[in-house]
């Protein structure tokens, strides 16, 4: 949702293919989403001149938070724990995001190369809804036309 100018925070969609089923996971209610892009700094520091820098991409992590309206996440988990445990390769995974800008416009991107796991299996309390914590890890992220 934008207002004045803003991007807030129902802006934000995400969906995960798992390459590991073929399906698009469906994550239930998504909230407290961070992403982080990395870098790797690259120094130059030549006797004979003043020092040089630069910086390689080196991918994206991030985490999000849901709330629990099933179990299928849990299944999905550690039906994937097992084909690890097995020796089977997991194909690569991605994740969608979709943002509506400020200005009317809707922005979709792609993290590519994604592993994501299921870190925090469940939060419980009596008085609040049971969330869970995926954490992901991607090569790069590429605009999606």
């Amino acid at each position: 949702m934008a207002q004045n100018g803003l991007s807030l925070g129902p802006d934000f969609l995400f969906g995960i293919y798992d390459g590991s089923t073929g399906a698009i996971l469906a994550v239930g209610d998504v909230q407290n989403v961070k992403v982080t892009k990395h870098n790797t700094a690259v120094t130059s520091k030549p006797y004979n001149g003043p020092p040089r820098f630069a910086h390689v991409p080196d991918g994206y992590s991030g985490s999000f938070q849901i709330m629990r309206t099933s179990s299928a996440i849990e299944v999905l988990e550690i039906s994937r724990d097992a084909k690890i445990y097995a020796g089977s390769v997991l194909p690569t995974s991605f994740l969608n995001k979709t943002v509506n800008n400020p200005d009317g416009s809707v922005t979709t991107t792609q993290y590519t190369g994604l592993d994501w796991f299921l870190n925090e299996e469940a939060d419980v309390s009596k008085d609040k809804a049971v969330s869970q914590t995926i954490e992901w890890h991607a090569s790069q992220e590429v605009v999606v036309l």
